[in-house]
């Protein structure tokens, strides 16, 4: 069920988040999706729930992004159109996070 939703998924904001999606099932009628950070050293999780009437929207995950990752990174992502084309450039730009992180 998951992996037919996350094709309709396609908001550059994904980006940020690991691709594999977790699912907290707190009870029958209350199921949530698990996006966990996937900038090196957060690993920040945010659910999303399926009952309310809010339940695709982008919000929380992307307030996380700005104040996770910044909002000059989000705004490029943004520029990409398409979580496939943003993955990438924000792949790429967490390495860079890890390699200045590192002391040698």
């Amino acid at each position: 069920m998951t992996a037919k939703r996350q094709k309709r998924w396609t908001s550059p904001v994904y980006a940020f988040y690991n691709p594999k999606v977790g699912i907290n099932k707190v009870s029958d009628k209350k199921i949530g999706h698990v996006f966990t950070c996937a900038k090196p050293g957060c690993g920040q999780k945010i659910t999303r729930y399926l009952d309310t009437k809010d339940a695709t929207s982008t919000s929380n995950l992307r307030d996380h992004i700005k104040a996770c990752w910044g909002l000059e990174i989000l705004r490029a992502a943004e520029a990409q159109k398409t979580t496939s084309k943003a993955r990438p450039m924000v792949e790429a730009f967490g390495r860079c996070i890890l390699c200045t992180s590192m002391t040698i």
